[in-house]
Parts: C-alpha cells; structure tokens; sequence
C-alpha cells in the first residue's frame, strides 16, 4: 500500500527527522511565517521560515520563537535570501544562524556562490572514521537555471575558501574536508511556483537537473550524492504522480 510517509527519499526525512518527504519553502518578511513552520514541524514536515527583508532582531526573535517550540531543531529550518547589494547582510544573517545553531538552510536567489554560503556549509565539518566529511550544516539551494545548479553541484570555491581561511573564518581542516564535499545538500528545482521564476517547465527540468547531478556525483564520487527535489508545476495529484515517474524517488 502506497502512502504520503512511504513517497520520497528515506535519506531526506532521516536527515531532517521528518515523516513526509515534503516541505514548505521560505516566503519574504515572514509570510512563510514562525507560526506556519512550527505546526509543519510537528506535523513531521520540513518548513523554512521566510527572513528575506527582515531585520536581524526580528529574524532572531523568529529563531528564538521556533526554538522555544520545537527545540530539537527537526523539521524547522531559516531561509538564506541572496543579496548582491549587501553582501554584508547575508554574513551577517549566517553568523546569526550559526550562533543559535541553525543547521539547515534554504538558499535563494542566488545567482553565483558568495563567501556567506560557503562559511555557513563549511563551519563544523568533520570527519567521520574512514575520513569522509561529516557537514554540520545543510543547504538546500533553490534554483531553475542548470549553469546555477553547477555551481551547487560542485565543492566550494578554492580562491573563496582560501581567502575565508585567512579571514579566520574558517579553519585549515574545514577548508580540506570541503574540498570532498558539494556545496548543496540538496537542490530544489523550482519550476513554475507562482513566484519570480523563469517559469520552467517542470516535465523538461527535472530530468535534465537529476542528469546534471548524476554527472557531478560520477566526476566527485561524494560520500552523499546531492538530492533533488522540486517545486512548482506540481499542483494536481496527477502531476505529482507524474514527478515521481520523471525521477523524484531516486533521491
């Protein structure tokens, strides 16, 4: 018997301690708000809550509420909104997440890897005793372009974890052990969501986003293979039934 627990990638609800493969997605100035991630969360779904344009004491108290309420951290998670404007902000906001241990993120909008990517799904690496990396923190990176995906597909930048090790912001062993891991955990490919998206095609991106992943798991041989998941063009049964057929349970 099929049900809503036994769909999706087993690996996905392990490592975020969810029941369902799904999940909500971070909407600006806390639409996707503390209240809606805290009931998705224990409902035993994923939610994001949305911190794009909000200020650094109310996103903070959005952590403190959420923590309060579900403080094993499962199924709760901040969103990471690029800012090519002020770069500063985006530091800013990972050095707020990683001070109250926020160990996951969703990345959006952006269009190249920035150092505030990097230092957040570096810090905490470690290795485990065959020496793979072990990441503390996890990214899922939303995107609807393949040259973007590439970006995520890949480990870090060297030149970005050079200059972020001689910042202080991260450490010699973190920069080595990056080198072994993608910068994503997890892509989601966002079709057409209603959002400011490049109004993809759900049917045609997914196949070419989960061979484009296949093919950096084969070059990098990564202890993990990147998962993919997707949004948008997904609003029927049918077209969920026809997601997992494209490639959704091969995670």
């Amino acid at each position: 018997m099929i049900t809503p627990e036994s769909l999706g990638s087993e690996a996905f609800k392990h490592d975020y301690g969810i029941r369902y493969a799904y999940l909500t997605g971070a909407m600006v100035k806390g639409i996707a708000s503390t209240e809606l991630v805290i009931r998705m969360a224990k409902a035993g779904y994923l939610a994001f809550f949305g911190t794009g344009g909000l200020k650094l004491s109310e996103i903070e108290q959005a952590i403190q509420t959420i923590q309060a309420a579900v403080p094993e951290g499962q199924g709760v998670g901040m969103n990471l909104l690029a800012n090519l404007a002020k770069p500063e902000l985006e530091l800013a906001v990972v050095d707020l997440l990683l001070r109250y241990g926020v160990r996951q993120v969703e990345a959006s909008a952006f269009m190249q890897i920035t150092p505030a990517l990097v230092k957040y799904r570096l810090t905490g690496l470690t290795s485990d005793t065959q020496g793979r990396p072990v990441a503390k923190h996890k990214i899922m990176a939303k995107i609807s372009r393949p040259e973007v995906a590439e970006q995520f597909l890949q480990p870090a930048p060297d030149a970005m974890v050079k200059r972020l090790v001689e910042q202080g912001m991260l450490t010699e062993q973190e920069a080595e052990l990056g080198k072994l891991l993608p910068l994503a955990s997890d892509l989601c490919v966002e079709a057409d969501s209603g959002g400011h998206t490049d109004m993809g095609n759900a049917a045609v991106l997914l196949p070419a986003m989960l061979r484009l992943r296949d093919s950096y798991q084969q070059r990098y041989q990564y202890a993990q293979p990147v998962r993919v998941g997707l949004g948008g063009g997904i609003g029927t049964p049918e077209s969920a039934a026809a997601a997992f057929v494209l490639g959704l349970i091969s995670f």
